[in-house]
């Protein structure tokens, strides 16, 4: 069996996810027939796919983790008509904060805060990101929100994208019955289940070669990750009762509802990667990427992304107003944007406007951030915005 360098994966993951953010910044969801015991086995666990899993209580009231952006990398979409009471983000990356599927009276929990929903009971702690402290060179935000999800008998824990805690950090979490984390070392695996007392271990972040081979680059599928290190319960559904959830490392089916991008989305995929090799050339050839990006938006209208990549293009050919207008056409035009890519088209926008004295407009885009940003993570935020400005 081929050896996997687990270092080098973990550093492709964190490369595609920092082309992305980088394209974005510079160039841009089954009851038996009787009815439950008691009213704690009605609780339901599902995964969706990537991070994102629902929690249901016996009265109907769900919780959703870490919704992924549909157009962004992974190469499948999100499913549509989810619904929830209330969505945790466990960090601000395109694949853990598309709150956008959701109606405005859902809230959405970003900080760590502690709250009762329904039947359950969240709580979240700060942490980092994995690769927080070349993020923090990078101005990018490295904070981490994990978070508890509890009922009055059974206790999740939600990692994120967590950096490895230490000991005293994993003992103020304290014991959990479950475990959902990323497909790190299986070594770190062991001592997360050890400490945190864990019967049962969920993994997720990873590629799904069942739904499409397109996107989750620098991704292991679950197979490839498992390997011979393990031997999992391959649960071949995508959600159980809580009181029915194996010990072990349990691996669910993606919800069947999420489907791979359309031949249109992949069209525009190609002709961005081929925009993106342009200027990755020892002479960038910005016109080559102008008409690619031009292309893809033809074909995927609706892709926030292409916009940003060709709003920087301008920029390098000194069309400055075209910069403005395509991502003003963007936020127009866009079936969906995460929050973090959301919120520095804004930030952009506003700094366009405020350098032309436009400040009624500048306003516009200053009051969207002022409603949308979390206080905490305001530094970070600042520290792109002087970025950029260089």
């Amino acid at each position: 069996m081929q050896t996997i360098d687990k270092l080098s994966i973990r550093k492709d993951v964190a490369f595609f996810k920092a082309f992305w953010m980088g394209a974005m910044l510079v160039i841009l969801q089954a009851c038996g027939s009787e009815p439950p015991p008691s009213q704690e086995a009605s609780v339901e666990i599902e995964y969706i796919a990537h991070a994102s899993f629902k929690f249901t209580d016996s009265n109907g009231v769900s919780i959703v983790t870490d919704p992924y952006n549909s157009r962004i990398w992974l190469g499948y979409k999100y499913p549509d008509n989810l619904t929830a009471n209330a969505v945790l983000i466990s960090h601000s990356h395109f694949d853990h904060d598309a709150s956008y599927y959701f109606d405005e009276t859902t809230e959405v929990f970003r900080e760590p805060t502690s709250a009762k929903i329904g039947e359950f009971h969240i709580q979240g702690i700060q942490s980092e990101h994995d690769g927080a402290d070349e993020m923090k060179q990078n101005g990018q935000d490295p904070l981490n929100t994990i978070w508890i999800i509890s009922t009055d008998t059974k206790k999740f824990v939600h990692m994120g994208d967590a950096r490895r805690l230490s000991d005293s950090e994993l003992s103020a979490i304290g014991s959990v019955d479950v475990i959902i984390t990323n497909t790190i070392d299986h070594a770190e695996i062991a001592r997360l289940k050890d400490v945190l007392n864990a019967s049962t271990v969920i993994p997720m972040h990873y590629k799904i070669p069942n739904i499409t081979m397109t996107g989750g680059d620098g991704l292991e599928t679950i197979e490839e990750w498992v390997g011979d290190k393990v031997n999992p319960v391959w649960l071949n559904k995508n959600k159980v009762l809580v009181d029915d959830l194996p010990d072990g490392l349990v691996v669910f089916n993606p919800q069947e509802k999420v489907s791979s991008w359309d031949a249109e989305w992949i069209q525009a995929q190609s002709l961005l990667m081929s925009a993106v090799a342009a200027v990755r050339n020892e002479t960038p050839d910005w016109d080559e990427a102008e008409s690619k990006l031009n292309q893809a938006l033809k074909v995927d209208p609706g892709n926030m992304t292409l916009y940003q990549f060709l709003a920087r293009v301008h920029q390098q050919n000194g069309t400055a107003q075209l910069v403005e207008t395509t991502l003003e056409e963007g936020l127009r035009q866009a079936t969906g944007i995460d929050w973090n890519t959301a919120l520095r088209i804004h930030q952009q926008l506003a700094q366009i406007y405020e350098k032309s004295d436009r400040m009624d407009k500048a306003q516009i885009h200053q009051d969207w951030i002022f409603k949308h940003r979390n206080a905490y993570r305001h530094e970070y935020e600042k520290t792109l915005a002087a970025k950029e400005e260089k």
